[in-house]
């Protein structure tokens, strides 16, 4: 008769009970007394009523509902509540699973089979937001290389040997559809000139070589050699490969030269 009247009462009052109640909580919120006592009153009440399916049930549908109708609300002040407090959070989630070794386990189990089963979305919701945040993104991995520089540098050298072949494919592709690209770089290392200059000074000398006065046809040895002085580094001219090379086995010395001319006359 009890339990039926107070289930009646609470029911045609339910609005001002919840009322009353939340005042009273808002007013004695910051009494740690209050909060001891409160929290302990809440223990006793699940223990009493923990073993009953029924019970235990009913509470789940209705922190259920209570999230559902105020979703966005619930969401806002988590975030505000995680960011404020963050190191705590995160200090005892740590502190839990290490001294409950059988949870972090289960834990474990639990996120495999919710990636196996949502690998696609997560993929996705990963990407989008590595996209929004690059910034992050790099300094993540930065902080990882300098925290972990010897399995980085181990991880290189295996990927290095491992992909050799293919790379090595990939570069003799990329150098077969680009040889301009290749021979631009070559002139740029090894003269300091561009391919531009290159073919400037091919037309400078009507593609003809310098010193003998051939025609470069493309095939050997009349194939255009870039010709420089060995000490300036200064870029000459273009000649042809018999003349570059001879001049080279000479070492560029006028006297060497001289002796080889009055040695042919």
């Amino acid at each position: 008769m009890g339990k039926e009247y107070n289930k009646k009462y609470y029911l045609e009052h339910k609005l001002k009970i919840i009322e009353r109640t939340k005042n009273y909580y808002l007013g004695h919120k910051n009494d740690p007394n209050f909060r001891q006592k409160r929290r302990e009153n809440g223990k006793k009440f699940y223990q009493r009523h923990k073993q009953d399916p029924t019970y235990i049930e009913k509470k789940r549908e209705e922190r259920k509902r209570r999230y559902l109708n105020n979703k966005d609300v619930v969401q806002i002040k988590q975030k505000q509540y995680y960011l404020k407090n963050r190191e705590k959070i995160i200090n005892r989630i740590r502190e839990y699973y290490r001294t409950h070794p059988d949870k972090n386990y289960e834990r474990h189990i639990r996120h495999q089979k919710y990636h196996q089963k949502n690998k696609e979305a997560i993929n996705e919701r990963n990407k989008l937001w590595a996209l929004n945040h690059p910034e992050k993104i790099h300094r993540i991995k930065q902080r990882y290389k300098l925290n972990h520089k010897d399995q980085v540098k181990a991880a290189g050298i295996k990927y290095r040997q491992r992909t050799r072949k293919i790379r090595n494919e990939r570069k003799k592709l990329w150098r077969h559809k680009n040889p301009d690209k290749v021979k631009n770089e070559k002139l740029k290392r090894n003269h300091g000139i561009t391919l531009i200059d290159f073919k400037k000074m091919l037309l400078d000398q009507n593609n003809k070589c310098k010193i003998c006065d051939h025609l470069f046809t493309g095939k050997e040895p009349y194939i255009p050699c870039v010709d420089h002085d060995h000490n300036s580094l200064k870029v000459r001219g273009l000649l042809c490969r018999n003349c570059n090379s001879g001049i080279g086995g000479f070492n560029d010395d006028q006297e060497f030269l001289t002796r080889a001319l009055n040695w042919v006359e």
